[in-house]
């Protein structure tokens, strides 16, 4: 019964944490991090005091149900669903509209037996991908909130590097509007859950998906060596690309590196194309060719790499 007490505390803390926010925002890292550890033991007590049944949560965990923060509700809804409570199920399976939260509250919904309850349209195998997408981009290590907007883009059935069988494969095209700049890109769920730095926007959708393909192949014949310029083998090399991009009209920069790919070796070059910069990759003779695009989240050489590496990859597996 301590942990009924405990609860309520906790949301007490939460709601003046909420309040704060909207009034000065976070104040520093240190505020932040008890913001966290809050919301954590929040999710943890309030789950257990859900699976002993005790009742005497329930005004605790209504309150909790009335803050803003997502997973919050989600886990209070949850919780009063198991207690059956009415509302608790109602404010869950409506919860699934929210992309950030959706599949939580889809393995609640699973578990508690409601899942023919939660709209059809949130139960499809492209709203799943577009939650897990949204989920990838609110962590740290990506943009730390969720997109403004994120819309399907494509959609197709792919064998894919490291599968056995053909994968579901979704590209969404997601936006977010910064108080002075907006900024928009192209994501991919299903056989990964990623998105790159470089703007992919100006990209044929099959480069996109080789570019993703590339990004996560896996095998000992795949790398990138260092160019060594005091190394004769590697000198020839990069003189013999460079001669091969301008026979074709190219204009070569920097050797960037050399790329391995089963058993076929790539000279990625940094290079220019009518006064338009890029990378150049050169294989076996043969000369290809990549704009750097958006200029402040340009596509790299190593990028290049991996779309070079994806179309091969991509066009092997799925002829």
């Amino acid at each position: 019964e301590s942990l009924v007490p405990l609860l309520g505390h906790l949301v007490e803390r939460l709601e003046g944490y909420e309040d704060q926010s909207r009034q000065r925002g976070v104040l520093d890292l240190s505020q932040a991090k008890q913001v966290n550890d809050t919301i954590s033991l929040a999710v943890a007590v309030c789950y257990a005091v859900s699976l002993m049944k005790l009742e005497s949560a329930t005004g605790k965990l209504y309150r909790m149900l009335e803050l803003e923060h997502r997973r919050l509700r989600v886990e209070a809804a949850a919780a009063l669903a198991r207690l059956k409570e009415d509302t608790g199920i109602e404010t869950l399976v409506g919860l699934a509209e929210q992309p950030l939260v959706r599949l939580r509250v889809l393995s609640y919904a699973s578990e508690l037996g409601l899942l023919d309850r939660v709209d059809a349209q949130y139960r499809t195998a492209s709203a799943q991908a577009e939650a897990e997408l949204i989920s990838r981009l609110a962590e740290q290590s990506y943009y730390g909130v969720p997109p403004a907007n994120c819309e399907l883009l494509d959609a197709r059935e792919l064998y894919w590097p490291g599968y056995e069988n053909p994968v579901d494969c979704f590209l969404f095209e997601f936006r977010y509007q910064f108080p002075t700049s907006e900024e928009s890109n192209i994501g991919i769920a299903g056989p990964i859950t990623h998105c790159f730095a470089a703007d992919l926007g100006a990209l044929e959708i099959d480069d996109v998906y080789a570019a993703f393909a590339g990004w996560s192949a896996e095998h000992e014949e795949i790398g990138r060596v260092e160019i060594d310029h005091g190394n004769p083998a590697h000198a020839a090399e990069v003189a013999q690309a460079e001669a091969a991009l301008v026979q074709s009209g190219i204009e070569p920069l920097t050797a960037e590196f050399i790329g391995r790919f089963l058993g076929a070796r790539v000279v990625v070059i940094s290079a220019q194309l009518n006064g338009m910069s890029g990378t150049a990759l050169v294989s076996g003779g043969e000369v290809g060719w990549l704009p750097q695009g958006n200029e402040r989240r340009p596509i790299t050489p190593e990028l290049a790499f991996d779309i070079f590496m994806g179309r091969q990859l991509l066009r092997t597996y799925n002829a």
